[in-house]
Order: C-alpha cells, then sequence, then structure tokens
C-alpha cells in the first residue's frame, strides 16, 4: 500500500473520528485490504474502500435466517397512499451498532494501533440478512 499509504491513513482516520472505528486491546486480529470504489462519471480522483476479512469470524458465526419478507404485505400498508422517504444506503452499515461483547472479533491492526469496529460490519456473513431487516423494519 506504499503508494496510497497517506490516502489509507486518512479514510482510517476519518472512521476514527465518526466513531465506526475505536481502539481495542484484544488480541485477536482480521485482516484487511483496500479496493478501488466504483465512481461516477462526475467523480474525480480514485476512491478507496476498507474491506475487512472476516472469513476466520464467518466460519464459526451462527448464520442469521435471512428469511426475505412477504412483499404483498409491505405493498398493501402503502395502497392508495403518497409515501416518500430518504435512506442513506451508502454508509448504511456505519449507522448500524455492533453489540459490545462481538466487536473484539473485528479488532484489525493500523498505522495508528488496533483498533475494532463499532458498526456492521462490511464481509460478515450476518451483514446482509440484519441491515436487510433494519430497512425493511423501516419500510
Amino acid at each position: 500500500i506504499t503508494g496510497i499509504y497517506d490516502e489509507v491513513c486518512r479514510l482510517i482516520k476519518t472512521k476514527i473520528a465518526t466513531g465506526v472505528y475505536e481502539p481495542s486491546n484484544s488480541s485477536y486480529r482480521s485482516r484487511w485490504f483496500m479496493v478501488i470504489k466504483k465512481t461516477n462519471s462526475t467523480t474525480t480522483g480514485t476512491k478507496l474502500r476498507i474491506v475487512h476479512s472476516l472469513e476466520p469470524l464467518n466460519a464459526v458465526t451462527i448464520q442469521h435466517s435471512g428469511v426475505p419478507p412477504y412483499t404483498d404485505q409491505i405493498a398493501e400498508q402503502f395502497a392508495a397512499r403518497a409515501c416518500g422517504g430518504i435512506l442513506d444506503l451508502y454508509v448504511g452499515y456505519d449507522e448500524r451498532g455492533l453489540s459490545e461483547s462481538s466487536r473484539d472479533f473485528t479488532t484489525f491492526q493500523t498505522p495508528f494501533g488496533a483498533h475494532r469496529l463499532v458498526t456492521l460490519p462490511m464481509g460478515w456473513t450476518n451483514s446482509v440478512p440484519i441491515f436487510h431487516d433494519d430497512v425493511t423494519h423501516i419500510l
């Protein structure tokens, strides 16, 4: 990550400042890496995303059933009504808190010491169904 080191450090500092990461004393360490984020034609420069490699955690996690909702019930609630809303799905996982007892399992090493996730980890086996449940509840 030599060529992007400054950008990676800036991204980590931003996540620390916004409360997505917090310091950790856990002996557990997960791996992480960077990927180039898709950008639209109006965006300039390279956008990076941190990806936490949580395969060891996924291997021992009891999977959420992830049963999708019965969409007819949701649609019926909005019949003949005007409905509007705004959801920020770009950082949606960062809005969902992670249980205090689970945070140590997400600990990873940064240039600023060991940190752990405070919010729902992207790449964790249960993140998608949990986030889906949250959005469905809102709707």
